[in-house]
């Protein structure tokens, strides 16, 4: 993570962001402003996790988009740097074939394409 150095985290099907927390220790006290943009169908669940990020995390700016990635991947900010994207959970094994194998460059730079803020800031998409 730390020679990596991404100024964003776009994360798939974030739900708790329980191991995206092992991505942000691995950073070894590096302090550094980093957006962490959770994408996830469950607003309650997101919500909850952006708070505790924030609380956790004083040097993380979370923008939250509630909804389905393979509909609302429009509505990922713009990139303020380099960017890692995650789809760390099981969540592709619920995926038809299909749609599964055309994620990938759905995630590209430019296809993903508002503004870091500093708390949690929710978007809900339906």
């Amino acid at each position: 993570m730390h020679a990596l150095a991404p100024e964003d985290i776009v994360e798939l099907g974030a739900g708790s962001a329980t191991k995206t927390r092992r991505l942000l220790e691995a950073r070894n006290g590096l302090r550094q402003s980093i957006r962490y943009v959770p994408i996830d169908i469950d607003e309650v669940t997101i919500q909850a996790t952006a708070t505790r990020l924030l609380a956790d995390y004083p040097f993380l700016h979370v923008r939250a988009l509630v909804g389905d990635f393979e509909r609302h991947l429009q509505h990922v900010p713009a990139s303020v740097g380099r960017r890692l994207v995650l789809f760390l959970g099981s969540t592709i094994g619920n995926l038809d074939p299909l749609p599964a194998a055309g994620c990938s460059p759905r995630c590209a730079p430019s296809s993903v394409p508002a503004i870091a803020s500093s708390s949690a800031s929710i978007s809900s998409r339906t």
